[in-house]
């Protein structure tokens, strides 16, 4: 999406539905801003209800500039995705973004999923301990917002399949990256294998291809 204004967002985002497109990649907050704010609301709000699912491919332009552009910080970016992606995900939450968009779907991109049952019982129990005196107002359970309307996507993660039942088999998505340079093309089957080893045949059909058809509309 172009990060030239909320206005001109919402019209790409319009555009790209029309002319087939099954979602939009996003790499900075829609209305422009160094964070989620209000601003950006008709964005979502067009998105949910065209069911053009947003991805975020590891982080957004204003983290990036707090890390600098340098080559370390592309290493780190894809070392620690999940530094970035936890701030996202409480923003939508808290900020109740879902709440008010119930319709939109987001995808984090290439972020793995290892780290996420950790992320989702730390952050319901901050919520169950804390939510009356911040006055939190959020509708759900917060680990419920991840598993009703978010997507994480990897390329290898061997600890992100072990513990797949807590992340959600609906909730994975394997990714070939092909054919940026990270990616494992010729050896791509060879990748799968190992990462699939004692899975059976319905999850690993669901991680590899199941859910991206569904989410993306593709079948």
């Amino acid at each position: 999406m172009p990060n030239v204004g909320i206005e001109t967002a919402v019209k790409e985002l319009e555009r790209a539905k029309k002319e087939g497109y099954r979602g939009v990649a996003l790499s900075a907050w829609p209305s422009g801003g160094d964070n989620l704010r209000p601003e950006d609301d008709p964005f979502w709000d067009t998105a949910g209800e065209l069911d053009m699912p947003v991805s975020i491919h590891l982080l957004l332009a204003a983290q990036q500039s707090k890390m600098g552009a340098s080559n370390k910080g592309s290493v780190a970016i894809g070392a620690s995705a999940f530094m970035y992606t936890m701030p996202l995900l409480v923003e939508f939450i808290f900020q109740g973004v879902f709440d008010r968009f119930p319709k939109l779907r987001m995808a984090f991109v290439e972020v793995g999923a290892g780290w996420i049952p950790h992320f989702l019982e730390m952050v319901d129990d901050r919520y169950w301990r804390n939510r009356h005196w911040t006055n939190t107002t959020v509708k759900k359970v917060p680990s419920q917002y991840f598993k009703d309307h978010c997507m994480a996507t990897f390329v290898v993660d061997h600890n992100g399949v072990s513990v797949r039942h807590q992340v959600g088999l609906r909730n994975l998505a394997w990714s070939t990256d092909f054919p940026h340079h990270g990616n494992d093309w010729p050896y791509s089957r060879k990748t799968i294998d190992s990462l699939f080893v004692n899975v059976p045949d319905a999850e690993r059909h669901m991680i590899i291809c199941e859910n991206a058809a569904r989410f993306w509309g593709l079948g």
